[in-house]
């Protein structure tokens, strides 16, 4: 996974929403696990780290994986504002949620 993952979020990126639920993977990775569920081993919670890292990347930046062609268009206006609200909710997020990962 460690030199797809990059690849694997750009594939899935205007697919799926679940790409960019940010409390969602910080949840998985923050929560502690009752009876009934099973903790994530270190190669999945690594995996989902991984994974989260690119898509925090993807959102950021907006920069395509090496090796991936840029796209001939520029972003429409709409393309250009979802981008810049990614851009908040995922800064909001990460400013109260960081500190507990690294903690973690």
């Amino acid at each position: 996974l460690h030199e797809h993952a990059t690849y694997l979020v750009d594939s899935m990126w205007d697919q799926h929403l679940m790409m960019k639920d940010w409390e969602c993977m910080t949840d998985i990775l923050l929560e502690a696990p009752d009876q009934e569920e099973d903790q994530l081993d270190d190669q999945h919670e690594n995996a989902l780290i991984e994974i989260m890292v690119c898509c925090v990347r993807q959102a950021a930046t907006g920069e395509y994986p090496i090796g991936r062609g840029q796209p001939n268009r520029k972003l429409t206006m709409k393309e250009q504002k979802q981008k810049e609200d990614d851009k908040k909710v995922l800064t909001d997020h990460f400013i109260s949620t960081l500190p507990r990962l690294l903690n973690k």
